[in-house]
């Protein structure tokens, strides 16, 4: 298993690294078995392991920029960030996220966030309340021809 996370932020990128977590950040519906088994308590605050640490790289990445070469991955996390993007912006950031994703990989947004007005290259797939997208195989295949 292999984790990349981003963020244009070099001090967030700096925190994230520590894999520390206050009490507050890491009890959000996280059960407790989950926490006993990947974390090891601290004062105030949750540590996770290190060989689960040791599976992360963090990058500084700004997604209004190429960033072609970082995939392929079978599961993308980008939450509550296109909502503050213009729709070209937007729309260049989840055709370039589809071309880092495996054909079977999953791209899950916020929930306030939709791709359904980019076209046919992403089907949605809906589960638990949740819905998430997958790449549609026949349409990119159409588009390449």
């Amino acid at each position: 298993i292999r984790i990349t996370g981003t963020d244009i932020s070099d001090a967030a990128i700096q925190q994230a690294s520590i894999g520390r977590f206050r009490d507050v950040e890491i009890q959000r519906g996280m059960k407790q078995a989950f926490l006993d088994k990947y974390f090891t308590r601290e004062p105030n605050a949750w540590k996770i392991k290190d060989e689960i640490r040791a599976m992360v790289v963090y990058r500084r990445l700004n997604l209004l920029e190429p960033f072609a070469g970082l995939g392929p991955f079978d599961l993308i996390l980008c939450r509550n960030v296109a909502i503050y993007f213009n729709a070209m912006a937007r729309k260049c950031l989840f055709e370039r996220l589809l071309k880092e994703l495996t054909p079977d990989g999953y791209l899950f947004v916020g929930s306030s966030e939709s791709l359904t007005d980019l076209g046919p290259q992403f089907i949605p797939q809906h589960h638990c309340r949740a819905v998430f997208y997958q790449p549609n195989k026949q349409a990119l295949l159409a588009a390449a021809v």
